[in-house]
């Protein structure tokens, strides 16, 4: 299955169950749904799913993947050191 096919399933289930918002940061979900292997540091990476909204990879500008293998599934938002990365994730 794609990373975008495993996106779809995960926003088919939280339609169903009523969910909003679905964040999910370091460990082994962001890599099956994205392919990218987040380190484990103090910086902010995180996936951002809704029912009905592009997915969100928010991830440090210096960590950020060139071409993650979710490309397609995933829009990448970046943040600099000065900016507040939580201000990024849409509620």
């Amino acid at each position: 299955m794609t990373y975008g096919g495993r996106i779809e399933r995960v926003r088919a289930r939280m339609t169903r169950a009523r969910y909003r918002l679905l964040l999910l940061s370091v460990g082994p979900d962001l890599p099956y749904l994205t392919g990218y292997e987040a380190m484990p540091l103090e910086r902010l990476t995180m996936l951002v799913l809704a029912p009905h909204r592009h997915a969100q990879l928010v991830v440090p500008r210096a960590r950020a993947p060139a071409r993650p293998p979710a490309a397609r599934a995933v829009r990448i938002v970046t943040w600099e050191e000065t900016e507040d990365p939580v201000a990024l994730v849409p509620g």
